[in-house]
């Protein structure tokens, strides 16, 4: 559909009308009719889950890595896998949640807390931060 009109757009390349979609791949993100992010953020947590659980036996529940090296291990591969293409990304609230709800995830994979454990007076290290923190300081 053409904004404020009810038709469907038609475009011809050499006598060849190319198809109307509502949403399709553009290196690497999802492109929508409605400009909604939701699918693209959705595939790129899907895309980091993967890397996330991959990782599980060889860094995550290695004992003889330090958790320096887990948080370095999470921001190159993980963050960079969650954020490629955030930078088009409209910063709604339900977003937001998606992506810290996530990050807790990871936090917990990563520091082997179960949902389950009661936790006090937990400090995490100063270098792994929340997403919304990740996404405001790489845009600078």
């Amino acid at each position: 559909m053409c904004q404020g009109t009810n038709s469907t757009p038609s475009v011809t390349i050499n006598d060849y009308e190319l198809e109307v979609v509502t949403k399709f791949n553009y290196q690497g993100s999802t492109l929508t009719n409605n400009l909604s992010y939701y699918s693209d953020i959705n595939k790129r947590i899907g895309k980091a889950s993967k890397t996330l659980s991959r990782l599980t036996t060889r860094v995550w529940e290695n004992a003889r890595l330090t958790t320096e090296t887990k948080i370095a291990v999470y921001s190159a591969c993980i963050i960079s896998m969650l954020l490629y293409g955030s930078e088009s990304w409209a910063t709604y609230a339900r977003n937001e949640k998606k992506l810290n709800t996530f990050y807790l995830r990871c936090g917990r994979n990563i520091f082997d807390i179960s949902l389950s454990d009661k936790v006090t007076k937990y400090r995490r290290p100063h270098s792994f931060r929340p997403v919304k923190h990740v996404c405001t300081s790489a845009a600078t």
